[in-house]
């Protein structure tokens, strides 16, 4: 990635996250009067959801079941780990010899998955093949991988011990490769070695490779994926040899960069540059310009997932990012209703160093202390109606509040306010997407046991459409 594209991005969304948070904040005590059930007092402010035609709108895009599953796995570990490790470059320039794949120790893709469980991912997604172009499996389609490295005699495979790791400690598999960056075949083409229908042949061989020896493949992470012939045919073998993998681009895109973050009006649907499923999405709104918050007409629905290295690279090296920072990217990844996929690396060993098994359980330790029993929880199962109540057995000191809605049918709720008893009916927190998820910090914690849901909807639904929950976490009060 460009370095100033990178750093401009991450000054957008710094700026960004400022402005949002400072215009979502309530105020506890602010109780909810006759005179402020008027549409924009009652739920804020919804001028930013906008349908552009809605005489030729009849609802919104609606996931597959692979993605609503996705969905649900919320956190991932992202595993950057190859010839990379041992040159320190990161993208790689293709030039390096196999030969320096030469771990000094035993590769334990088994302590990658322990990493991964302290951490609560509940999938991982390994660099098969990272821009470099060196593979990490036993394969046909290029003399550049682990077969002529001195590991194992040539005769390992990384990506076979991953995949079998992911399978008996319960994380579903997930693999990196991208096929528009390959430095390796690239430098061939420059050099009059290969013809570019030559280089897209290779590409599509090797995930041909991946999605034929390795049994089920849950999710691909295509880095670069912009549309174009290429990614069609690389997208065509995917979903003819495994039509339920999540594939990064037509199922899946990345929001916020490599930030940790993610918009807090968070759409599912996206418009394309050219109206084709692989392309890119279109700018989301007029005034942000930015491809990753969605639309609410958007015709194609994708998962929204963020990234971020803890690393000081995206490879092995000390962990450069705090314990609070990474909660606070969860808050705004999986609280926001996106996917959080965030990257360890192994060292030159082969294995997580003790910092990263020490900061995995730190950080999901946090998670679990703080999400992992909820005081309660009211579902609408039949639709929301106008209000969903929640009334505990007893009052408790509330410290955070989650809400979702049921995707099924695609995502509908416009606006959303959440109220609490608190002698009287008060607005606790309002908002306008609420999608897989959206996590409300409650600071000051609140005392009470009565709590109701209310949501506005886009057009074409009406609120028996809605599906939605609510519940509360803290400590009760004995």
């Amino acid at each position: 990635m460009n370095i100033a594209k990178r750093i401009t991005g991450t000054l957008v969304w710094l700026i960004l996250s400022v402005v949002l948070l400072h215009g979502s904040g309530q105020s506890v005590a602010q109780q909810i009067s006759k005179e402020k059930l008027a549409e924009l007092e009652y739920y804020g402010p919804v001028k930013k959801t906008v349908i552009k035609d809605k005489s030729v709108f009849t609802g919104p895009a609606k996931p597959t079941q692979s993605q609503l599953a996705f969905m649900d796995l919320e956190l991932g570990m992202f595993i950057h780990y190859g010839l990379s490790t041992y040159t320190g470059q990161i993208s790689g320039d293709g030039k390096q010899p196999a030969s320096k794949f030469n771990p000094t120790g035993e590769i334990d893709c088994d302590q990658w998955m322990k990493a991964a469980k302290l951490m609560g991912a509940k999938y991982a997604v390994l660099t098969a093949r990272h821009e470099g172009g060196f593979c990490l499996w036993q394969t046909d389609t290029t003399e550049y991988s682990v077969k002529n490295s001195p590991w194992k005699d040539g005769k390992g495979d990384v990506v076979k011990e991953y995949v079998e790791a992911c399978r008996r400690n319960g994380i579903k598999v997930g693999i990196y490769h991208t096929s528009s960056h390959d430095s390796y075949h690239s430098n061939m083409v420059k050099a009059g070695k290969l013809t570019g229908e030559q280089y897209a042949a290779i590409q599509v061989a090797q995930i041909e490779e991946l999605f034929s020896n390795y049994g089920q493949i849950d999710y691909i992470w295509q880095d670069h994926h912009g549309g174009g012939d290429l990614w069609k045919a690389v997208d065509a073998v995917i979903r003819r040899l495994q039509p339920n993998c999540v594939i990064f681009g037509p199922d899946c895109w990345l929001a916020g960069g490599h930030s940790g973050w993610v918009a807090d009006q968070l759409w599912y649907g996206v418009n394309t540059t050219d109206g084709d499923i692989h392309s890119r999405p279109t700018p989301s709104d007029e005034l942000l310009k930015r491809r990753d918050s969605g639309q609410p007409d958007g015709q194609y629905f994708r998962v929204w997932e963020a990234n971020t290295s803890v690393k000081g690279n995206w490879f092995c090296g000390p962990i450069g990012v705090s314990l609070a920072s990474m909660v606070d990217s969860y808050y705004r990844t999986v609280g926001y209703g996106a996917n959080f996929l965030i990257n360890f690396a192994p060292n030159q060993d082969g294995k997580m160093g003790p910092d990263v098994i020490e900061r995995t359980k730190a950080f999901g330790d946090i998670i679990r202390e703080r999400f992992g029993n909820p005081l309660g929880t009211a579902t609408a199962e039949e639709g929301m109606g106008k209000m969903l109540t929640l009334k505990l057995p007893k009052k408790a000191l509330i410290d955070h509040v989650i809400v979702k809605e049921d995707l099924t049918d695609g995502q509908r709720v416009a606006r959303y306010r959440i109220l609490a008893k608190i002698g009287n009916w008060q607005k606790l927190t309002s908002g306008l997407t609420i999608g897989h998820k959206k996590i409300h910090r409650i600071d000051p914690p609140i005392t009470a046991n009565e709590f109701q849901l209310g949501t506005g909807t886009i057009p074409s639904s009406k609120a028996d459409d809605i599906k939605c929950d609510i519940s509360v976490y803290g400590k009760w009060i004995d």
